[in-house]
C-alpha cells in the first residue's frame, strides 16, 4: 500500500486528480490498491494524449481562427505537419512542459507501455519534458543524469504535469522566457475522514465546469502574427484577473468570484480556502519552480468580492511619471504589481511599505481593501479613519485643481507638453514630499494645510476634524498619519459604500 501523505506533493497531486477524472467517467479504482492505482494512471495518461495540444478548427471563417483540442488520433495524423506557433499549434496552457510536444508525447507513451507490460517494481527515469520538478530535484548531485524514481512516483508525476484540473496559464518568467506554469497546492491526502487534496480538485473542476466562454478559443489574425494565442493562456479557468497573472491572489479572487456567482453561501469554497491558508503552493513551469503562502486575511478579501473586484481595477491604476498608453511594459508596473502581491498575501507593515513605496494613483475599488487594512487591528475607531478619507479626498481635489489652473478642463489636451493628469501627478508629489519630510504630526498637517490654502483658497471640510484632531494630538503615531494620508490621497475618486 503507498502511503499518499508523505508522497511527493507532485506525485500525491497526480493521483487526487486522476481520482478525480475517473469519478467523472463514472470508473472506480481503489486507492488502497497498488495495481488498481497502476490501472488508474494508465486511464488518466490515455486521457491526457486528447488534451494536449490546441490547433487550428479547419472549416471556419477566415476571418476568425477557431481552436480545439486534439484528440491523440488527431497528433498522430498531424504528425507529418510542423506543430508550432508559427502554423497555430500550441501546447495547451495546463501541460507543464517546454513547447516541443513530440518529447511529452514519446514519454507519455513510453509511460503507458511500461504499465501495460506491468513493469510495477521497476525504475524508471525523469526527464523534463514531463517533470518539470526534477531541475529542483536533481540539486546538488555530481552527476548530470535524469534520477530515476519507482514507476509509480514517474506515471503520476507525469499525470500532474498534464492533467487540466490545476491553475495554469502561459506566463512570462525571469529573463523575459514565457512558458505554462501551474499551481500546486501542498495538501494532504488524508486528513481524519477527509480528502483535502481532492476537495480542492473538485472544486476547481466545477468552476471549470461552468465554462470559460467559447471566445476564450477564437481569435483573430494580427498584422505581426498570423496565429495569436487565444485568451485562454491568459488563465484556464473562469474570472482569472488577466492584468495579474498566475498565483496564488489570482486564483483565491476568482474562487471568490466564482462562488459568489453560483454558490451564493460560500460554504465549500470557503472549506477549500481555509485548507490552503498558510500552506505551500507551488508555482511550476518548465523554467522556474516557486512557491507562494496566503494567510486567512486573502479568504476575507475573496469572500467579500474585495479582491476579484480590486484585481480587475488594475488597469485604472496609473503610476506616476509613466505613461498610461505604455505602463504594462514599464518595470514600474512590473514593481507595483510584485508589491501589490506581496502586500496582499503578507498583509504586514513591511509588505505595507513596500507598497506604498510604489507611488500611484488607485481607482476607487482600492478603497476597501485601504479601508480592511486600516481597519484591521482595531488600532484607531471608525471615525478616525473616515476622516483620514475625507482629509485625502480633499488632498486629491486640491491637486486636480492646481492642475486644472495650470491646463484647461479637457483631461487629454496637452499644455507645454503635459496633459492635465500629469500636472496632477506632479501635484500630488509635492503633497508626498511634504507628507515624507514633515518632523511631526503638527508639522505635517500645518504645511498640508497650508499647501491646499495656495492651491485652491478652500477650508479643509468639516468632515476631517476627527482625523486632523487626533493628529495633532498625537492620537495617531507619525508614521500612521503619514500612511493614511498617502493611501487615501492617492484614490482618485470617492464614493465609497457602506460596506
Amino acid at each position: 500500500m503507498i502511503d499518499l501523505n508523505n508522497a511527493h506533493p507532485v506525485v500525491r497531486f497526480g493521483v487526487a486528480a486522476a481520482y478525480v477524472r475517473a469519478k467523472i467517467a463514472d470508473k472506480e479504482f481503489d486507492l488502497n490498491n497498488l495495481e488498481s492505482l497502476f490501472a488508474l494512471a494508465e486511464f488518466t495518461l490515455n486521457d491526457a494524449l486528447n488534451n494536449l495540444v490546441l490547433g487550428p478548427n479547419p472549416g471556419t471563417a477566415p476571418e476568425t481562427i477557431h481552436y480545439k483540442l486534439l484528440s491523440g488520433e488527431e497528433l498522430i495524423k498531424k504528425g507529418s505537419i510542423k506543430r508550432s506557433a508559427a502554423n497555430g499549434y500550441f501546447i495547451a496552457p495546463h501541460i507543464l512542459t517546454s513547447q516541443n510536444v513530440t518529447d511529452i508525447i514519446k514519454e507519455i507513451h513510453n509511460l503507458l507501455k511500461a504499465l501495460k507490460d506491468k513493469k510495477y517494481d521497476s525504475n524508471y527515469e525523469l526527464k523534463r519534458s514531463f517533470a518539470p520538478i526534477i531541475s529542483k530535484l536533481n540539486a546538488g548531485n555530481k552527476s548530470m543524469s535524469n534520477p530515476k524514481v519507482p514507476l509509480f512516483e514517474a506515471v503520476f508525476t507525469a499525470v500532474s504535469t498534464t492533467t487540466s484540473y490545476k491553475p495554469a496559464a502561459f506566463v512570462k518568467e525571469l529573463g523575459d522566457k514565457f512558458s505554462n506554469a501551474g499551481i500546486i497546492p501542498d495538501l494532504p491526502f488524508y486528513e481524519g475522514d477527509t480528502k483535502p487534496l481532492i476537495d480542492f480538485i473538485s472544486l476547481f473542476q466545477s468552476m471549470q465546469a461552468q465554462g470559460l466562454g467559447q471566445s476564450v478559443n477564437i481569435t483573430k489574425p494580427r498584422k505581426d502574427k498570423k496565429f495569436p494565442r487565444p485568451t485562454v493562456f491568459f488563465g484556464n479557468y473562469p474570472n482569472r484577473p488577466q492584468t495579474f497573472g498566475l498565483g496564488v491572489v489570482s486564483v483565491i479572487a476568482a474562487i471568490g468570484k466564482w462562488a459568489e456567482e453560483h454558490e451564493g453561501d460560500f460554504s465549500s469554497s470557503e472549506k477549500v480556502l481555509k485548507l490552503l491558508e498558510d500552506r505551500p503552493l507551488y508555482i511550476i513551469s518548465y523554467n522556474n519552480i516557486g512557491q507562494e503562502k496566503f494567510s486567512h486575511h486573502l479568504t476575507e478579501l475573496s469572500k467579500s468580492g474585495t479582491l476579484h473586484t480590486l484585481l480587475t481595477s488594475l488597469k485604472h491604476v496609473s503610476i506616476i511619471g509613466v505613461n498610461n498608453a505604455t505602463k504594462f511594459s514599464d518595470p514600474k508596473w512590473s514593481l507595483f504589481i510584485d508589491s501589490l502581491d506581496k502586500f496582499l498575501r503578507f498583509y504586514n507593515k513591511g509588505s505595507w511599505q513596500n507598497f506604498l513605496s510604489v507611488r500611484a494613483m488607485y481607482p476607487i475599488e482600492f478603497f476597501h481593501l485601504l479601508n480592511a487594512y486600516f481597519m484591521k487591528d482595531g488600532k484607531y475607531p471608525q471615525e478616525i479613519i473616515q476622516a483620514a478619507v475625507a482629509y485625502g479626498e480633499a488632498l486629491n481635489k486640491a491637486a486636480y485643481h492646481a492642475a486644472k489652473r495650470e491646463t484647461t478642463t479637457d483631461q487629454n489636451r496637452q499644455i507645454d507638453g503635459r496633459t492635465i493628469n500629469e500636472y496632477k501627478q506632479r501635484t500630488l508629489l509635492q503633497l508626498e514630499s511634504i507628507v515624507d519630510s514633515a518632523k511631526n504630526n503638527r508639522d505635517l498637517i500645518a504645511r498640508l494645510n497650508s499647501q491646499v490654502g495656495r492651491f485652491t483658497m478652500w477650508d479643509i471640510p468639516a468632515t476631517t476634524e476627527p482625523f486632523l484632531t487626533a493628529v495633532t494630538n498625537d492620537q495617531v503615531e507619525k508614521q500612521d498619519a503619514k500612511d493614511l494620508v498617502k493611501a487615501f490621497m492617492r484614490l482618485s475618486t470617492y464614493t465609497p459604500t457602506e460596506e
